[in-house]
């Protein structure tokens, strides 16, 4: 079975669309969009798509990385 290692980055002229997509998909699955969590949900799966390394380096890349957008610690 495939893994979010096996595919290639997505290029960053198609961020926007995956994080749409990503969104309404969350929607579907009845996360509902109000929630806090929600946004960061979203943003972690697009950074994964576009960095798939960043995907084995959860705590050494991803939170931090999302903490920075975010203004949070």
């Amino acid at each position: 079975m495939p893994t979010i290692l096996d595919f290639e980055p997505i290029p960053e002229w198609l961020v926007d669309e995956v994080y749409l997509a990503v969104r309404q998909e969350l929607f579907a699955l009845c996360i509902p969009e109000h929630l806090e969590g929600f946004s960061y949900l979203c943003s972690a799966i697009v950074k994964a798509a576009q960095d798939p390394e960043c995907a084995r380096r959860v705590t050494k890349f991803l939170y931090p990385e999302l903490a920075r957008e975010a203004n949070t610690s």
